[in-house]
């Protein structure tokens, strides 16, 4: 079976993708682009320690999306050496989406 075809790998890059659509989603739906200051960083001792447009908040949805792709890559090129290294990233790129999405949701709670 190749890579391309497996079926676990077409699970593991549309449940990243579709996490990563639904993030760019509630992002645009909460916080827009036209708000001129948003918390963009939390500190739990300091409080709100960078507060900018909102525009950089959508820098936490693209790289996620950059990591996404450059383990896509990095799956597609090391399953000809080791198929279960290629499960492992393909599986990890859920795990990164669910945390960068996590971050994303707590500063949109801190911007309500």
């Amino acid at each position: 079976m190749s890579f391309h075809t497996d079926k676990i790998t077409w699970s593991c890059w549309g449940a990243s993708l579709l996490i990563n659509i639904i993030h760019w989603l509630i992002l645009a739906s909460k916080i827009g682009s036209f708000s001129d200051s948003t918390v963009l960083h939390y500190n739990v001792i300091y409080g709100a320690d960078l507060v900018s447009s909102a525009r950089l908040i959508y820098a936490i949805p693209a790289a996620s999306l950059l990591i996404l792709i450059l383990n896509i890559l990095a799956a597609a090129w090391l399953v000809r050496r080791e198929k279960l290294a290629a499960y492992f990233l393909n599986f990890s790129n859920i795990a990164i989406q669910a945390v960068f999405f996590a971050a994303s949701l707590s500063l949109i709670a801190f911007n309500d």
